[in-house]
């Protein structure tokens, strides 16, 4: 009678390949895995700036009140901030953002690139007199973004 054996489980080669095969895959896709991680958290925090720039635009054309954006640049421990508030008037607090100086971002840096002394105002119709354009610029400037405010219609947008 042939004797029959019952394999079951698996080598220590087969364990071992596996776990290479494993591994080299792991070694590509973490890069690009923390690649993808910066460009996203760069593009949320633009997006959000949008909205904010959205809300005080609506704010000052509903209200027909001129609203002024102001950037104060990091100083020492500060990291710098933003900020919204009518003209005559109190700051905006913003429903997404319960803070007046609304702070920039970790790692991000903020500036109006058209903009006289770093801010701008919303005529009482909610759009600027210039086009407005405000950079967001991380560590790695590769993957700055820029929110553009059309003077003739108000458009915020996100490129």
């Amino acid at each position: 009678m042939p004797l029959v054996l019952n394999k079951k489980g698996v080598t220590l080669l087969e364990l071992i390949v596996v776990i290479a095969i494993v591994a080299i895959l792991a070694a590509f896709a973490v890069p690009n895995y923390f690649d993808y991680l910066k460009r996203a958290t760069i593009s949320e925090n633009a997006a959000k700036m949008a909205s904010e720039l959205r809300y005080v635009r609506d704010y000052a054309s509903a209200r027909s009140i001129p609203c002024v954006f102001t950037i104060t640049s990091p100083q020492g421990n500060n990291n710098g901030f933003y900020r919204f508030n009518e003209t005559a008037g109190p700051e905006i607090v913003l429903p997404s953002e319960p803070a007046l100086n609304i702070p920039f971002p970790d790692n991000v840096s903020i500036t109006c690139l058209t903009c006289a002394g770093n801010s701008f105002t919303y005529n009482d119709t909610g759009r600027p007199e210039d086009e407005v354009r405000i950079r967001l610029t991380p560590e790695d400037a590769d993957l700055a973004k820029t929110i553009i405010i059309n003077p003739v219609t108000g458009f915020v947008t996100v490129q």
